[in-house]
């Protein structure tokens, strides 16, 4: 196998990985569901119910839902909103990092 290939085919896989995101429908599946979390983190705090394991699946569900909010198409994608998004998900992995050093610290 040619290497010149096999670095192309390389380079092609991992800007895939790279360039991931899903269309733009996605974005209104995010925001619905992750609404529904919160009112219902909201309703379980105003009721004062202690169902911990609601509320751990509740957490992931918001988290998941605005992790395919972050990786949906805009409308109008161009190089400047790839460029924020990535930065702010340098800025967002770097704050995650502080926040679980910190919680195993103390």
């Amino acid at each position: 196998m040619d290497t010149n290939k096999f670095l192309e085919c390389e380079r092609n896989q991992f800007q895939k990985i790279l360039n991931f995101q899903l269309p733009n429908h996605f974005k209104k599946i995010g925001i619905v569901f992750s609404i529904v979390a919160l009112l219902m983190v909201f309703l379980l705090r105003i009721t004062e119910t202690s169902l911990d394991v609601v509320k751990m699946i509740l957490r992931f569900v918001l988290l998941i839902s605005l992790l395919i909010i972050s990786i949906s198409k805009d409308n109008d994608e161009d190089e400047l909103v790839k460029v924020l998004r990535s930065q702010s998900y340098m800025i967002a992995f770097i704050t995650g990092i502080f926040i679980c050093c910190y919680s195993a610290c103390c």
